[in-house]
């Protein structure tokens, strides 16, 4: 039985948003993405068996699935400029807890149409590639990586059926 979608106001856009679901707050991105890498690892145990002409292999286990993108921050006016600072900080701030003794927040990953996956942040570059006369770095790349978290077993038909739509809205 897959875990209950988290209760979020969802906006109806065409472009990746994400929440943090511990403080509920979400970022709608300008625009998609122009990468995406969605991994998944399917682990075997190899088993070497003296005389055979093959390597038997018993299943160790499915990976969480990998989702990687690099935004691309251009800011024309001091209006973006703000919001993509915002944002920015918006994101920097997943990696880290609420609170002491706690854990970075869980996040809900949501491209419309195609992934809806409560994932944890597993790293976030920042990449500046052009800068104002004050040093400020204005133009950015910022590639993330997360994976998906889940608290319960991912069978064939609920994959077969949703496919990357873990949760629906």
């Amino acid at each position: 039985m897959p875990e209950a979608l988290p209760t979020i106001d969802f906006k109806a856009s065409a472009t990746m948003s994400l929440t943090n679901l511990d403080t509920q707050e979400t970022k709608q991105m300008v625009y998609n993405p122009t990468d995406l890498d969605v991994i998944l690892g399917i682990n075997w145990t190899k088993h070497e068996v003296v005389g055979l002409p093959y390597t038997p292999l018993q299943y160790a286990g499915t990976d969480n699935i990998g989702v990687s993108f690099t935004m691309r921050f251009i800011p024309d006016t001091l209006k973006e400029y703000e919001e993509y600072r915002d944002t920015l900080n918006f994101l920097l701030a997943l990696g880290y807890p609420f609170e002491d003794g706690g854990s970075p927040p869980d996040v809900l990953l949501t491209w419309p149409n195609f992934i809806t996956l409560v994932c944890k942040v597993d790293s976030i570059s920042l990449k500046p590639q052009h800068y104002n006369a004050e040093a400020v770095p204005v133009v950015m790349e910022v590639p993330i990586k997360v994976q998906n978290v889940r608290r319960v077993r991912m069978l064939y038909s609920e994959v077969r059926e949703r496919g990357l739509q873990q949760y629906r809205a």
